[in-house]
Formats: structure tokens, C-alpha cells, sequence
């Protein structure tokens, strides 16, 4: 069967070994892609009740159905297990390249169970399964230990890994691969937290088989057909002072506008996810005020604007694509002054705009950009980290959270400042960060007093 290996590879570490399982293909058929085969096996293989934060959880890193083959968005993986912030099923997905260097050593899945005494990273290539220490990249950031992997195994090879949050059991924490790319739901960091997992560094050489390389190109030329249109034209038509004041208006009406394929990639294309940052909060599909707020009232165009698609250009120093993306809807970005400088890091989406702008009333793009870089760096969840502390504002408005809660910190609605300095205190549990490490539920049960009716989650 083309696009498939037929095997996983299981890693135990608790005792040090791995292993290969041979898949058969009506697995594959059955359970399509990285997120049905990770359901597959953690049913077989894993007991009911355990403890997400123990030994019996595996933890998965599972390639999409045609990652490696070079078929169009097929450059992404899931990470799945049992959530610690859920207590249910978890799994979160991330771009980048590391999904396509999975498959190129030789396997459709790596499930890791078991806990290490000491902190180990895992190095595997299509010859190789090596579990080595990680005691000298313990406490480092996510960038700092990607650096330093690359530079022990050498150029090309993939690396994801988690922060000071994870490494700290923050409930909110993510994987990272590639500075920035972000296995982010879950809480599926705290899992590799847990095990003592500091990261897996991954290079392959295999070449993924296709079962009809002909018909695969065809297919490629046909999904590429509606990505060729130029959003330059359609801005200079439009131009700035229509979207200003015609299109807010249309949005707040319920104007039925359903804009083309075409434009919808172009947008992506020019601007990233963050092109309908400011629509999404104008139209009511953004969170704003901690979910309480009216974008067209609390947040409104003249300040989503500024956190939105080409106000956010003057920062991009670079584009680039995943894996197999025609698209190419990520950049980076950097500051070169001010309090919020920010040396070269990954360009906000929109969900991080969103979360770090309208729903905290910061309109302050710059401080997006360093919450998201900081958070890319301690190893957390955007979106959980924006939304807790959205909730610790309107806690602290309403006198639930105190100013001696906060060791001084005014937690006021637009103070970007406050926001920068709790991403760090969450990553340590340092102070107020001890309770917001663990999500918006968890915090507002242990504050009680009325908390709950602003616990969005």
C-alpha cells in the first residue's frame, strides 16, 4: 500500500528499549491519517483510568495519511495521548517539517510509554532508535535546546521539544519543532514533562513509496489551480479607507459576503492567518474581553486594525511554507527597538493575535509579537496562556484576584506590560503563574468566589 510504512515504532522508557509493530493495512484503511491511527493504538494498547501525568500514558508523534509523498498540506503531524488538562482524550497537531522526517525513517508513528528517572531526549533516524541524556538541555528554552541538538547531530536534523513549562507541568504547555511550530493543545507538553522527555530529534533518508506517482502530480496541478490570484489588485482597488469605513459597517450587519477561494489563499498568501484578525473580531467570531465583549463596542476596527493583516507587514523579514505547502502562509517577523524588541521569531496566527489583543484590549502588535515569542520559548500554549490570563483580569476588575494576588502586577484590560511579565511566572509557577499554569478551570476552583460565571474554557 502506497504512502505507508506498515510499522510504528514504540519507545519504552522506563526501560530503555524500543521496538518495531507491523501495522496490518486494514488499520490504515480504516483509521485514515496520523490522528485515526493514534486513536487505533492508544485504545489497543492503553488501560482506562490512568493517571495522563504517569507512566502507563503513551504519548504519540503520528504523521498525517501522505506526509512524505509530496502531495499538497500533507506536512503535518499529531501529537495525541491522554490530556492532563482535560482528563480525556488529547491531541494536538503542528506544520513545520518534522512530519515528512518521520516517515523518512521508515515508520508511521512513534508511541512513546514509560517514565525516565533522568531527563533523556530521543534520537532517531531510519537506522537508529538512541535514548540519550538530556540533563545538559533541562531548563533550557525551546530555541536554545533546538540550537543545541543541531549542533551535537548535526544540519537537517528536526527537533521537537519542550520548555521550562513543560519541563514544569504546566498544564498548558505544548510541543515545539522549529522555533515555533506548535504541537499546542492538550497540554500534551506536561506529558513529555512528565516522562522526562526533554525532546525528539528525528532524520531520515528513506523516500516515502507512492503507489501512482503520476496520478499524484495530476492531483497537485488540480489543487494548485485555485491558489494563482493577486490580493495586491484587489487592495488597491478596495484600498484602505473602503475597508475602513465600508467594510466594518457590511460586518456588523450580517452582510452575507462570501468572499472566493482565490482570495481567501491570496489573503492567507500576503498576510498569514492573521489576515481576518480584525473581521473575525468585528463580525463576533474573536474573543473579546475575556469573551464578554462586543468587538464593534470594546475592540473596534480602529484598534483590530492595528493587530490585523497589513499592519502587521512592516515586521516580516521573512516568508516561508511547511512541508508540502503551496500556500506558504507563515513568516517571520522581529522588533528592533523598544521594550517589546523581539530578535527573529515566528509571525503570530490569528488565534495568538486574537487572545494576546482583542480579548485583553491590547492593541499594541509589537507585545503580540513578544508574548507569542515568549511563549514559543517556554514551551507554552498560546491560547491557553492568552485566555487564562484574560480570566485573571476580569478576576482582578472584579476584586476576586487582589493587587497582593499579583505581587503588585496591575492586571488592568490593555496593560501588555502585565501580560509579558505573567507568560514567564506561568512557565516557573512563580507567584500568580503557580495557579494560572494549569488552565482557566483549574484556576477558577480554586479561587472560587463567584469565579466560575468568568471561567471561559
Amino acid at each position: 500500500m502506497g504512502a505507508c510504512w506498515g510499522k510504528i515504532l514504540w519507545i519504552d522508557l522506563d526501560t530503555s528499549t524500543s521496538q518495531v509493530e507491523e501495522i496490518s493495512s486494514h488499520v490504515y484503511r480504516q483509521y485514515l491519517g496520523g490522528y485515526g491511527l493514534g486513536v487505533k493504538i492508544l485504545l489497543d494498547n492503553q488501560p482506562a483510568r490512568i493517571d495522563p501525568l504517569g507512566p502507563d500514558n503513551i504519548l504519540a508523534f503520528v504523521p498525517g495519511l501522505l506526509s512524505g509523498t509530496r502531495t499538497f498540506f500533507s506536512g503535518r503531524y499529531m501529537v495525541v495521548g491522554k490530556s492532563p488538562l482535560t482528563g480525556g482524550w488529547g491531541d494536538a497537531n503542528s506544520g513545520g517539517s518534522l512530519s515528512p522526517e518521520i516517515k523518512a525513517c521508515g515508520c508511521d508513528g512513534i508511541f512513546v510509554r514509560g517514565c525516565s528517572q533522568k531527563p533523556v531526549y530521543i534520537h532517531v533516524t531510519e537506522t537508529t532508535v538512541e535514548i540519550k541524556s538530556a540533563e545538559h538541555l533541562w531548563g533550557l528554552d525551546t530555541f536554545e535546546t533546538e540550537d543545541k541538538l543541531v549542533a551535537e547531530l548535526g544540519p537537517g536534523i528536526k527537533v521537537a521539544t519542550i520548555g521550562p513549562g513543560g519541563e514544569n507541568l504546566a498544564l498548558i504547555a505544548g510541543i515545539f519543532n522549529e522555533k515555533g511550530r506548535t504541537a499546542a493543545r492538550s497540554g500534551l507538553g506536561a506529558v513529555m514533562g512528565a516522562k522526562k522527555l526533554k525532546a525528539i530529534a528525528i532524520r531520515g533518508k528513506k523516500k516515502v513509496p507512492v503507489a501512482d506517482p503520476a496520478l499524484l502530480t495530476r492531483a497537485n496541478k488540480a489543487i494548485a489551480l485555485p491558489l494563482q490570484f493577486n490580493l495586491h489588485q484587489v487592495e488597491k482597488v478596495i484600498g484602505d479607507a473602503a475597508k475602513t469605513w465600508v467594510l466594518p459597517p457590511l460586518l456588523r450587519r450580517r452582510i452575507d459576503f462570501k468572499p472566493t477561494v482565490k482570495m481567501v489563499v491570496s489573503s492567507l498568501k500576503e498576510h498569514g492567518t492573521g489576515a481576518a484578525t480584525a473581521i473575525s473580531v468585528e463580525s463576533g467570531d474573536a474573543p473579546v474581553r475575556n469573551w464578554k465583549g462586543v468587538g464593534m463596542v470594546d475592540f473596534p476596527w480602529k484598534y483590530s486594525s492595528k493587530i490585523s493583516d497589513k499592519s502587521t507587514e512592516p515586521y516580516v523579514t521573512k516568508k516561508y511554507r511547511c512541508a508540502n505547502c503551496p500556500l506558504g502562509c507563515g513568516a517571520l517577523v522581529s522588533v528592533n527597538n523598544g521594550k517589546y524588541a523581539t530578535k527573529e521569531t515566528h509571525r503570530p496566527e490569528y488565534e495568538t493575535a486574537a487572545v494576546f489583543g482583542s480579548n485583553i484590549l491590547n492593541d499594541n502588535y509589537e507585545a503580540i509579537i513578544k508574548a507569542n515569542d515568549l511563549c514559543n520559548r517556554f514551551g507554552l500554549d498560546t491560547i491557553s496562556t492568552g485566555s487564562v490570563i484574560a480570566f485573571a483580569m476580569e478576576c482582578y476588575e472584579r476584586g476576586i484576584i487582589t493587587a497582593e494576588d499579583t505581587g503588585g502586577i496591575p492586571l488592568v484590560w490593555g496593560n501588555a506590560d502585565s501580560v509579558i511579565k505573567l507568560i514567564e511566572d506561568i512557565a516557573y509557577r512563580q507567584g500568580l503563574g503557580e495557579l494560572l499554569a494549569d488552565g482557566v478551570a483549574r484556576a477558577s476552583k480554586i479561587l472560587g468566589h463567584g469565579s466560575q460565571e468568568y471561567a471561559i474554557h
